[in-house]
C-alpha cells in the first residue's frame, strides 16, 4: 500500500527546520549513476539524502520507515517495509529515514 500525504507545507525543509535538522546533516547519496541495477542504503533516523532517481528508479523500503519527497510535487510519500515508490517525475529526489531504515534503489533492466 502507498501513501501519500499532502498539506499546505508540503516541504521536506519546512520539516527539515521544524524537526531542528542541520542542513549539514542532508548528505548526497550517488550510487555511481545507478550503474548497478540495484543499490541498498542504510539510513539512521532523521537522515535525509538526495539520491540520484531518475524517472523510473523504484525507491523501495526494506526495513524502518521512509519519507520520499519530490521537488515541486506536492505529495511526501511514507513507505513501511516492502512497499515502494516509482519515481514519475524528473525532479530532485529527497529520502528521510523515520526511524533507522533500509532502502532499495533499483532501475529496471535496459533491454
Amino acid at each position: 500500500m502507498l501513501i501519500a500525504i499532502s498539506h499546505p507545507t508540503s516541504s521536506i525543509f519546512s520539516a527539515i527546520h521544524w524537526m531542528g535538522i542541520k542542513r549539514a546533516d542532508l548528505g548526497k547519496d550517488e550510487p555511481q549513476g545507478l550503474d548497478h541495477v540495484v543499490h541498498e542504503m542504510q539510513l539512521n533516523r532523521g537522515r535525509i539524502r538526495e539520491v540520484e532517481a531518475p524517472l523510473g528508479v523504484t525507491l523501495e523500503c526494506t526495513a524502518g520507515r521512509i519519507w520520499i519527497t519530490l521537488d515541486h510535487d506536492p505529495r511526501d510519500v511514507i513507505l513501511d517495509p516492502g512497499q515502494a515508490f516509482v519515481v514519475d517525475r524528473d525532479q530532485r529526489t529527497l529520502v528521510m529515514a523515520l526511524e533507522k531504515a533500509s532502502v532499495r534503489i533499483s532501475r529496471p533492466e535496459l533491454a
